[in-house]
Parts: C-alpha cells; sequence; structure tokens
C-alpha cells in the first residue's frame, strides 16, 4: 500500500455513490483523479487486519491505501469494470470456486491469533429454531434434525469471507479477485460456497439461478466437485463425501438466514421470502 495519500480533503465533494441494478452502496464510492478511477469504500479496523493477514494471496484485492479521516477509514482500490454479476463465462465461475477453496486452505494453516475461533454451533440450530417457532414460522422436525446432527470436527472452522457472492468478486484481464471482507468471521469453511450456491431456481430442475442468470444445472454440480476435489488436492485429509454434505447443509442455512432477517425486519410476506422458503422444501427433498 502506499504510503502518502492520494485523495484530497474534499474528495468527497467529487466523489459518487455506487450504485447497482441490485442496490446504492451508502459507503461505496467512485472517484476520478489524474484520468484514474478508483473506488472507495470505508473499512472497520477489523477488515484493515483482514486484509493484512491475506496479502500473501494474489487474488484478494488489496487496497492502494487506507486513508483515515476522523474516525472513518477509507481503503481506496483501483476500479475494474467486469464483476461475476455481469459476466456470463462460467470459467470465472470455476476459477472463482478454485480460489475460494485456496483461500479456505490456506485459512486453515494461518489462523490468526487475534481472532476467536470459538464456534458454538448447536447453539445456532436451537436458537434458530426457537426463534421461528417463536414467529409461527414452522419447518419439519427433520430439517432441525438434519442440521443439528452435523458432526464439526476442528479443522472444518476457520476464517472465512462471510459474504461470498458474485458482486464481491471482480474480474480484470481474465483474473478473479476476491473484494469486500466486511464480514469475515470464524465459520464453516463451506458456508463461502454454500452462500454463493444458493441462489437457486426453484421450480426448474435443468438450470441454476445465480444472480438473475440461469446456468444449466451442471455447472452447479461441477463447482461443488471443483471446490470439494481442490481442498482435497491441497489436503488429503479433506474429506470430500463429508464437504459436500457441508456445502448441502449452509445453502439451507443461507435460505433460513434470508427468512431470519425479513421476519426481524417485517418484511416477511414478500415474494423474495416466499422463493427462500420454497428453496428449503426444495433442497429438503433433493
Amino acid at each position: 500500500m502506499n504510503e502518502h495519500h492520494m485523495l484530497p480533503k474534499n474528495w468527497k465533494t467529487h466523489a459518487k455513490l455506487i450504485e447497482t441494478p441490485i442496490r446504492q452502496y451508502e459507503n461505496v464510492f467512485t472517484y476520478e483523479a489524474n484520468w484514474n478511477e478508483y473506488v472507495i469504500k470505508t473499512i472497520l479496523s477489523d477488515e484493515e487486519e483482514c486484509l493484512k493477514f491475506l496479502s500473501p494471496l494474489d487474488f484478494i484485492l488489496q487496497p492502494l491505501e487506507i486513508y483515515k479521516e476522523k474516525d472513518s477509514l477509507y481503503a481506496v482500490f483501483p476500479k475494474y469494470e467486469k464483476s461475476l454479476l455481469e459476466e456470463k463465462n462460467p470459467n470465472f465461475f470455476r476459477k472463482a470456486i478454485i480460489q475460494l477453496a485456496y483461500l479456505h486452505e490456506f485459512n486453515s494453516n494461518h489462523k490468526p491469533q487475534w481472532m476467536n475461533m470459538w464456534f458454538d454451533y448447536p447453539s445456532q440450530v436451537l436458537s434458530l429454531h426457537t426463534f421461528f417457532d417463536s414467529m409461527n414460522l414452522y419447518f419439519p422436525q427433520s430439517l432441525w434434525d438434519l442440521l443439528i446432527s452435523e458432526v464439526i470436527p476442528e479443522e472444518t472452522i476457520g476464517m472465512v469471507h462471510g459474504d461470498f457472492l458474485p458482486f464481491n468478486i471482480l474480474i480484470q484481464h481474465e483474473n478473479v479477485f476476491f473484494i469486500d471482507f466486511a464480514n469475515w468471521r470464524c465459520d464453516f469453511y463451506e458456508r463461502d460456497i454454500g452462500r454463493f450456491l444458493s441462489a437457486r431456481n426453484t421450480f426448474k430442475k435443468t438450470v441454476w439461478y445465480s444472480e438473475w442468470r440461469y446456468y444449466p444445472l451442471s455447472l452447479y454440480q461441477e463447482l461443488i466437485d471443483i471446490y470439494c476435489k481442490t481442498r482435497n488436492d491441497l489436503n488429503p485429509q479433506y474429506n470430500i463425501q463429508d464437504g459436500r454434505k457441508r456445502i448441502f447443509l449452509w445453502e439451507i442455512w443461507n435460505h433460513l438466514d434470508v427468512l431470519e432477517a425479513s421476519l426481524l425486519h417485517g418484511t416477511s410476506d414478500t415474494q423474495w421470502c416466499m422463493i427462500n422458503k420454497k428453496a428449503i422444501y426444495h433442497l429438503l427433498d433433493s
């Protein structure tokens, strides 16, 4: 990272909030200077530590500088034009999943001392089950039995991206970069890929629905195989069958997370919630 400041004090008066078809980002700006365009986003101190920790990995997009203004930290990145959200080429999906496996293997061998590795999975299941019951949203007992049955070896838990979705993956000159580690935390490694894969069309069994585009269901299955095989190639002790099971469980969890957030915000009657609820039953029946 550069030690000098590339941002003038009045940079915000010339910056623009990034808007996408999905959302307007309240803390992400574009800024043009010296015929170059940059992306500037606010980050937390934990995210800054995370970026330093992951600096050996060349597919983690590192900021050109970290700029402190009053009590806020701003990270300055080069602006890349394309993301997986805009790409139809499935090769970028394959490359991203391979790199995700490398990220998880790196984290399993370099667990940072400054992060809490304690993870109480059974309590999470019980808490979510109790919350849904209290909100009169019921699922069959088989769902909770399936979730609570997961055995948790220590090596399956470590630092994860936490929001591994297509719009947090950038492409430049055929290279794939990961961004936005604001949700970096201790969790199951397979939670990242389960989140990535969970945007599935629940009405057509021949296609996989990812971020408003349709892909063959065979690609969905292939990405699971790629992740598990890469983890096993990097560490032969990684059990492919157990890994596939955890990916499946975390797909379900991602849909449950959406429903939990919707109940908390009073938006559980939306079509998006209905789609996620149907997706859970679809996965249970598959």
